[in-house]
């Protein structure tokens, strides 16, 4: 497409790791931008992924466990797709790169600075890059790690599984979403 050779390389990475090409690439830079950021943001797409990883998980408890009652079919959704369990994914996935790298961090360095210190705490040589990067100093004096992870973390997750129902529908984003939390 028009100025796709201007893209960063994370999106060929992202694209890479959760086994689908965008055909809009702009649509994935937008599931990757926080609201900070401006207003093409994945707060909407966010919505989306949400409820998909909602239904998909929903529907794989009630097959997999017929026994059990809705509220303990709806605590291992929960545990599912928790903010943790999201934000692993998102590491996994090297979603934190895009973070790191695009515009929120010079957005928000303070931020930034949080999530390469839940990263150092969790996963030092995902943190290892950032560690002399003057926007990200200091990570090793606060208690960030000691944090839950950084809610951006879930939100790309969920801002790419939405961003795949936009342009290819709910049983494309269901596939990418079961892949990316599995």
């Amino acid at each position: 497409g028009v100025g796709e050779e201007k893209l960063p390389l994370f999106v060929s990475q992202v694209e890479a790791a959760i086994g689908y090409a965008f055909d809009d690439k702009y649509l994935l830079l937008q599931a990757l931008t926080p609201k900070a950021v401006g207003k093409r943001n994945y707060e909407r797409l966010e919505f989306l992924g949400d409820a998909v990883l909602e239904a998909l998980t929903s529907r794989y408890l009630y097959n997999a466990h017929e026994h059990d009652d809705v509220g303990a079919l709806c605590d291992k959704r929960v545990a599912l797709v928790d903010h943790t369990g999201l934000s692993r994914a998102a590491v996994k996935l090297r979603l934190h790169t895009a973070l790191l790298h695009g515009p929120w961090a010079l957005a928000s360095p303070l931020a930034a600075r949080k999530l390469v210190g839940w990263l150092a705490a969790h996963y030092p040589e995902e943190a290892q890059p950032y560690a002399s990067d003057d926007t990200r100093m200091g990570y090793e004096d606060d208690d960030s790690h000691e944090e839950a992870a950084p809610k951006e973390l879930s939100d790309v997750v969920e801002g790419v599984i939405g961003a795949v129902m936009v342009e290819k529908g709910l049983e494309a984003a269901c596939r990418i979403g079961w892949r990316i939390i599995q």
